[in-house]
């Protein structure tokens, strides 16, 4: 057990936007496939489960190199993970997770 704490905060540490990016979003198109079928991609936006992970990475790529993604936290995008995979659908539809909330914010001086 010792072994594998210090793993985990090193595969944290090494969590980059561009992996969060694919990771949340693939996670994400994951959970809403899961959770509320086909019917569920298409109120999300999306034509296919396909074109949510396209579209979805796309934009969440954007979303983090804007101004206010200026410090990105690798350890919290990791415990954002770890939330939303650990909902349950009925826990997942509709929730706000604090951990990813906390993935970005501006530079302090």
């Amino acid at each position: 057990m010792r072994m594998l704490i210090p793993a985990l905060a090193l595969l944290a540490g090494c969590m980059t936007r561009n992996s969060f990016a694919e990771q949340s979003t693939t996670l994400l198109c994951d959970k809403i496939q899961t959770c509320a079928g086909a019917a569920g991609l298409t109120l999300a936006g999306y034509d296919s489960y396909e074109d949510c992970i396209s579209e979805g990475t796309t934009s969440m790529q954007d979303e983090l190199d804007e101004n206010s993604c200026e410090v990105f936290d690798a350890e919290q995008a990791q415990a954002c993970l770890d939330a939303v995979e650990a909902a349950s659908c009925s826990g997942f539809i509709g929730a706000s997770f604090d951990s990813c909330d906390t993935v970005c914010s501006e530079a302090t001086e």
